[in-house]
């Protein structure tokens, strides 16, 4: 599993990849692989704005996955999918979008499955799609907005946006498709429906909160002496509401308005009680401006989210009434004109009203959010009581433009303010109280302050009040990009009469630049005297060494007369690097200090950089993706990737990656896939890269025993010199699709290169030979439930030709030979001929041997395809003509289940070789001997997911998977071993008889193979109890370890997993069955400290876009004995044995000083609750574990005897366990009525061993239950009963 679970703590990362669509074939293949235990809910669906149908999820690991059930386009016009991994954003693109999105009619947002899974846009949780429509620049009444977005199909509720030009409409997601076809201009789109279509569709998007000394910090208190509190000012809070009923309000609310779907505008959060107090609350803790008047839009609701029409109907609302609209919200745009900033941008133009906007919690630079980075907004940083930028405060330039951003910052930390009533946002000072840190915090102290400067200054207007606060901030000695011009400083803004224009933004210069720029910094004297200022100017590059004197005024004083104004000209020299700029100019005068931020950025020149790709000889149906250049250099300043249809960008020099994926149909008929990359091209002038297929080399497999290849999959990864990584796959895995060439490369110099592929290969599933000749028949998949031949026969072969008049001809008991051309005239068939097959059956054909006119065109695994009821195969083209019309038998051997597997991974690091021809034998291999127990029948999937290590991060790959009939054994072949790859090996078993459930065990083993050898692994076998996972060394060390029932700080998570006999097998921890209650899952935890109850607290513990609730217990940190009891049923309805397991164990705990320390060691469970890096241990318990070696139905014969083994662990991840000192067995053969001591004896330092003697089946309830309690060196105990442990037959 990768190192890179929680959010924030990630490197940047891109991932592209292309996946032809493939539907299943039936229900029962569909079927996703099993999360690992223990991990976060898995899948979640989502329905795009195309009508496609996303399936996405996050492992415990932080991967991101996600599988596409593609809308049928118009014509039946085939689509592929795109996706791109971006930060914590994962872009799952049609082919048919990509135009729209690249040309900015679309929001790309609306394809960012993991932003829709984590802010309510699923399809279990909203049937519609909020999206914001907008019609142009040109003005236009609200009755005709709406009604023009109320004429799209599927749309309702729309709501007129006048300030942008649009409307918010809700788009009925099983409609999406026809919407799509009227709104969007794409390629597929009519003209007419282009013409009448709107200019631009954002996803209407999810807006945020962006989380006593602090005003006197600011200088408040020496205002208020100076007579100005706010009287007379209304200043609009657009926030989650406020608690009119707090006494710290009292007086101050002058208008509430509700623009969310709650009830009214009282604040159930939080967040818009604690803003409002501090612009202008009273009592304890006063606000900035405590005479101020508060017009309260609730435009976020009661949970603390709103999307972006709610805020812009509250800007609305709010500009026209207001002097000042405080803005502590935020969210992410994917454009600088995106329509928050566009409403900002248009209201403070149009009102006057000055926009006081939060910058965002994000930290690093380019960060800023919307609207913060509007350029009319007063955007605010945060600092702390030292004057120190608060670490969490995002910074500039601002995203798009490189504009400058923040204006000014304000105290943000630690800042005490009114709670509202039944909230706990923040952390409670008393009932009426509670502190809270962000930028969310710093704005209301900039607002507070602007209202006290339009208090003492009515008649000014919005931009004059920004440039007076910006002029008089104090300089904290921080770079422009984080302060601004500085920390807010309402004392001076009130009594200094010389003000700035505010700050001096030279924004993106683009090249050519021309000699300097100039600009013009204007000096207002609102005093009786004339005021002589002495001027400085200072500036730096982010890169380099600027030019001396980058930054020059036209001179060195200035003299500005009594109420008038005077000039100085600033001109920056852009001849140094070409990056961004900051600095300042101070203006000083005996008390007068006028500050003004300057920013810049110096557009690099462009250069041209082209692609040419080259196919094969003889290839057709060609397709590739989007080109993406990714600058692999050291430049952290410049756009890191381009994407491009057309396989040419206008790019900054530079080292680049050049990357595409290719796919086409080989000579034969066959697919064929590459991943072609030139990996890094110096590119200092226009350059054209030719990648050229026909020098690819081709992916040679050799293994041991006879095998195909199930499924399979390839994935190149770049990293930069900057630390961005870039994925790239082959098509998602599907059988018939294992064909790969990959083009030679040199090894890179500046990052990594890794490439990876993967293979799950079996037994032949069809072989067959006639008329001389070795056929090469293929079925549509290999899931169980596709009918298969079975066994070695000889069949005759009948030509039934197009299969629409089957009279007088004999197929019982025959294959048949099915011509399809006129369906499949080429590559592609306009049907599936199912009626056909079905014909045949219901004559007793016993299977059908399909083909098209060329190629393999039927059952191509990029189709659509039925269930056949019949084993249905397709042929190529040229083979199914030479059989045609002859009278032939085949020879038939058919292995429907294969007896034995490889799961092969190669890894090649720092260049793509020249030879991918790969060998694997038994020196290379770890051979398992798989045994799939189960209590009842069912089937069992498999699946394989290996890891690559000691890279920049874990590489991971795609998990592959397979079936089998439970109580079966399959051998698997593992490899080639290597002491760089994790395996992560998951079983999901489901029995085929059932009522609510037919869900059986989900167990996930991780291994590291360093050598050869051969192992037996018991799947499912009983009895299975609550414990830990006991990993080897080298799984520990590779850091892909999660550890649930461990301690973190004073936080105790009891998420206890299921473990059987086998000391990797890990299954879901017991508190999970609380969460499938309708299936009868249950379980109780209690915890005492020295013999009085610790209280347990379900908490949540967040990984990307979902969570799950988490058993906790906060505890001294002193050390003391716990005696944490379980009673566990289990969740799966089918289970016969072990179904209730009651576990008492004893242990001594404190706080941790060492164990897991950060991802490097693995993934604590309670650092998902924390989200805080702190020492994480496992709480040090003695369990057990109980070896029968029962038979695959999980029983033992009565009347005989069965040695057990019983082994104590502690599982305390690479610590020694501490020696089994005692244990005492009992058994029990009629339900608990009566129970019988086993004689057990020790056998090692952690083991007893024993014999059970089973009395003659009528003499028992045909199970046996077991009774333990056991003792280790260091005086941990545990007391376990396991009801019905196994059972005798």
């Amino acid at each position: 599993m990768a190192r890179r679970p929680l959010a924030g703590l990630t490197a940047l990362g891109l991932v592209l990849s292309m996946g032809m669509a493939t539907p299943s074939p039936s229900p029962e293949s569909a079927d996703t692989p099993a999360p690992a235990p223990g991990a976060l809910p898995a899948a979640t669906q989502l329905t795009l704005i195309t009508g496609d149908v996303v399936t996405y999820g996050k492992a415990a690991d932080g991967t991101p996955r996600a599988d596409v059930k593609p809308a049928r386009r118009a014509g039946g016009a085939p689509v592929t999918f795109v996706t791109l991994r971006k930060g914590d954003s994962f872009y799952v693109f049609p082919s048919d979008a990509m135009a729209p999105v690249a040309s900015g009619q679309v929001d790309k947002g609306l394809f960012d499955v993991a932003y829709l899974a984590a802010n309510g846009y699923t399809d279990a949780q909203r049937p519609t799609l909020p999206v914001i429509v907008q019609y142009g620049a040109a003005e236009q009444p609200a009755a005709t907005l709406s009604a023009r977005a109320d004429a799209l199909p599927a749309t309702a509720s729309p709501v007129a946006l006048t300030s942008v030009g649009g409307a918010a409409v809700k788009v009925d997601k099983k409609a999406a498709r026809e919407f799509w076809a009227a709104a969007a201009s794409s390629p597929t789109v009519s003209p007419s429906a282009r013409a009448t279509a709107p200019k631009a569709i954002w996803l209407d998007r999810k807006m945020k909160p962006v989380l006593d000394k602090s005003v006197p910090q600011i200088g408040a208190p020496q205002a208020w002496a100076a007579g100005y509190k706010g009287k007379g000012v209304k200043v609009a809070v657009l926030d989650t509401g406020v608690d009119p009923d707090h006494p710290d309000l009292a007086g101050r609310i002058g208008a509430m308005a509700n623009f969310t779907d709650d009830p009214d505008a009282r604040d159930g959060h939080g967040h818009g009680t604690h803003v409002a107090s501090t612009i202008a609350g009273s009592g304890r803790y006063t606000g900035v401006a405590p005479e101020a008047t508060l017009l309260v839009g609730k435009v976020l609701d009661s949970s603390g989210t709103g999307t972006s029409s709610q805020v812009i109907a509250g800007m609305q609302w709010a500009a026209t009434q207001a002097k000042v609209v405080s803005i502590s919200i935020g969210g992410e745009y994917e454009d600088q004109n995106g329509p928050i900033n566009q409403a900002v941008n248009t209201l403070s133009a149009e009102t006057g009203a000055l926009f006081v906007v939060a910058a965002g919690n994000d930290g690093g630079s380019r960060t800023v959010n919307s609207p913060g980075s509007a350029a009319a907004a007063l955007t605010v940083g945060a600092i702390d009581r030292e004057e120190k930028l608060a670490p969490f405060s995002s910074r500039g330039p601002s995203p798009f433009d490189y504009g400058l951003k923040p204006d000014v910052v304000a105290p943000g930390v630690g800042i005490v303010a009114a709670r509202a009533r039944g909230t706990s946002m923040g952390s409670p000072v008393d009932e009426l109280h509670t502190a809270a840190s962000g930028t969310s915090m710093a704005t209301p102290h900039v607002s507070g302050a602007a209202a006290i400067l339009a208090g003492q200054h009515p008649d000014w207007t919005g931009p004059q009040l920004k440039a007076a606060l910006i002029g008089t901030a104090k300089d904290d000695g921080l770079p422009a990009y984080q302060q601004g011009s500085g920390r807010i400083d309402v004392a001076r803004a009130v009594t200094q009469q010389v003000r700035g224009s505010g700050n001096l933004d030279f924004g993106f210069l683009s090249s050519p630049q021309n000699g300097p720029a100039t600009k013009t910094i204007t000096y207002a004297n609102d005093g009786d005297q004339p005021v002589t200022l002495a001027l400085r100017a200072s500036m730096a590059a982010h890169r380099g060494t600027a030019p001396e004197r980058v930054l020059k005024l036209d001179r060195d004083t200035l003299t500005v007369p009594a109420h008038g104004t005077a000039d100085v000209a600033v001109a920056f020299d852009p001849s140094g690097p070409a990056t961004w700029y900051e600095g300042s100019v101070a203006a000083t005068g005996g008390d007068v200090v006028v500050r003004t931020a300057v920013g810049a950025f110096v557009e690099p020149r462009r250069v041209k950089l082209k692609t040419e790709l080259i196919m094969p000889d003889g290839a057709t149906d060609a397709v590739s993706v989007p080109w993406m250049f990714i600058r692999t250099d050291d430049r952290d300043d410049l756009d890191s990737f381009y994407q491009t249809v057309e396989g040419e960008a206008s790019v900054y020099p530079g080292t680049f990656s050049v990357n595409t994926i290719a796919a086409w149909r080989g000579e034969n008929g066959e697919w064929q896939q590459s991943l072609p990359t030139a990996p890094e091209v110096k590119v200092d002038r226009d350059t054209t890269v030719t990648l050229d297929l026909r020098k690819a080399r081709e992916v040679r497999l050799e293994t041991p025993r006879a095998t195909e290849t199930y499924l399979s999959q390839y994935a190149l990864r770049r990293t930069t010199a900057t630390g961005v990584v870039a994925d790239f796959l082959t098509s998602y895995p599907a059988y018939g699709l294992h064909h790969y060439w990959m083009l030679p490369t040199e090894p890179v110099k500046q990052g990594a290169l890794d490439l990876i592929g993967q293979f799950w290969q079996g037994a032949p599933l069809v072989t067959m030979k006639a008329a001389g000749r070795t056929l090469a028949p293929r079925y549509v998949g290999i899931t169980p439930d596709i009918p298969k031949l079975t066994g070695k026969q000889t069949l005759p072969l009948v030509d039934v030709g197009h299969g629409t008049d089957l009279s007088g001809l004999d197929v019982k008991g025959k294959l048949a030979l099915l011509d399809l051309g006129d369906l499949c005239p080429d590559t592609t068939c306009s049907g599936d001929g199912l009626d056909r097959v079905g014909a045949l059956a219901a004559a007793g054909a016993v299977g059908v041997l399909g083909y098209g006119a060329s190629g393999r065109a039927f059952l191509d695994p990029t189709g659509s395809w039925a269930f056949y009821p019949i084993p249905t195969m397709s042929l190529p083209a040229d083979q199914g003509r030479a059989l045609a019309r002859k009278p032939v038998k085949v020879k038939v051997e058919g292995s429907p289940a294969t007896p034995y597997m490889y799961s092969l991974f190669f890894p090649e690091r720092g260049r793509i070789p020249a030879g991918l021809d790969y060998r694997v034998t038994k020196k290379n291999l770890q051979e398992i001997d798989d045994r799939f127990h189960s209590d009842r029948p069912g089937t069992v999937r498999m699946s394989w997911t290996p890891v690559l290590l000691n890279g920049s991060e874990p590489f991971v790959a795609w998990g592959l998977d397979g079936s089998w009939q439970a109580r079966t054994t399959v051998t698997e072949y593992v490899g080639p071993v290597s002491p760089d790859v994790t395996w992560q090996r998951d079983v999901r078993m489901r029995y085929d008889e059932g009522d609510s459930s037919r869900t059986g065990y989900t167990t996930v083993a991780l291994d590291v193979f360093t050598k050869a050898g051969r192992r037996t692994e018991r799947w499912g076998m009983q009895p299975r109890v609550p414990g830990a996972p006991r990993d080897s060394d080298r799984v520990i060390d590779s850091g892909t370890l999660t550890c649930f029932a461990c301690r973190t700080g004073d936080l105790f998570t009891a998420a206890v997993p299921v473990m059987g006999p086998e000391p990797n097998h890990q299954e879901p921890f017991t508190w999970s069955a609380n969460f499938q209650a309708w299936a009868g899952g249950k379980d109780e935890l209690h915890l005492y400290r020295d013999g009085q109850e610790v209280p347990l607290e379900e908490k949540i513990g967040a990984l990307g876009p979902v969570g799950i609730k988490l058993p906790t217990f906060t505890l001294p940190s002193d050390e003391a004995e716990y005696r944490l009891t379980d009673t566990f049923h289990t969740p799966q309805p089918g289970q016969r044995f072990a179904t209730d397991v009651e576990t008492a164990w004893t242990f001594r705990s404190k706080r941790p000083e060492s164990g897991m320390k950060d991802l490097t060691d693995g993934l604590c469970a309670g650092w998902l609750v924390t989200q805080v890096l702190a020492p994480c241990a496992p709480v040090r318990r003695l369990n057990l574990s109980y070896d029968l070696d029962l038979d695959l139905d999980n029983q033992a014969t009565a009347g005989l005897a069965r040695r057990i083994t019983v082994t104590g662990y502690n599982g305390s991840f690479g610590q020694p366990d501490a020696k089994l000192t005692t244990l005492r067995l009992s058994a029990t053969f009629d339900g608990g009525a009566h129970w019988v001591p086993v004689p057990m004896s020790a056998s090692g330092d952690h083991t007893f061993t024993g014999t059970i003697t089973h009395p003659p089946l009528p003499r028992t309830d045909g199970t046996v239950g077991l009774r333990a309690q056991a003792t280790d060196q260091e005086g941990n105990t545990v007391d376990q009963t396991i009801h019905k442990a196994y059972g005798l037959k």
